[in-house]
């Protein structure tokens, strides 16, 4: 059994495919492109395939991979090839990021948001020359 995904997907699907046996299929993301879509999943689809894995909101950057463009793929690839393969949606740490991130504008308004970014960027800075400079030193 075979499952595709994305580069960019989280960590623990790992531990999934080593669980459930499955030999895992994964697209390289490239230098400037770091997300799938149908081009990139349909050369790889055969009747091994157990499921393909979208990333909306990748960890490192909060891209999105193409899943509307990846769910038509495989609604065409039942429909034509008669494999019924589907669709996971991985939502990563980025996109619960960027929603986190929205509603404390929507609720704090410009002001309190930039406020508490404000805030959040000097309690970097304290910590970073307090106890970043600690460990460093051990």
């Amino acid at each position: 059994m075979s499952n595709w995904s994305s580069a960019g997907m989280s960590t623990w699907w790992g531990e999934v495919r080593r669980y459930f046996v499955v030999e895992p299929r994964i697209v390289p993301l490239e230098e400037s492109k770091y997300t799938i879509g149908p081009e990139d999943v349909e050369p790889h689809l055969d009747e091994n395939t157990i499921g393909v894995v979208a990333v909306l909101g990748t960890t490192f950057t909060g891209h999105k991979d193409d899943v509307v463009g990846i769910d038509a793929l495989l609604r065409d690839v039942r429909e034509k090839r008669e494999l019924d393969i589907p669709i996971h949606v991985d939502g990563a740490s980025g996109a619960s990021m960027v929603l986190a991130q929205y509603y404390n504008f929507v609720r704090l308004g410009r002001q309190g948001y930039t406020y508490v970014m404000k805030m959040m960027q000097e309690n970097a800075r304290v910590w970073r020359t307090t106890c970043g400079a600690a460990a460093a030193s051990k």
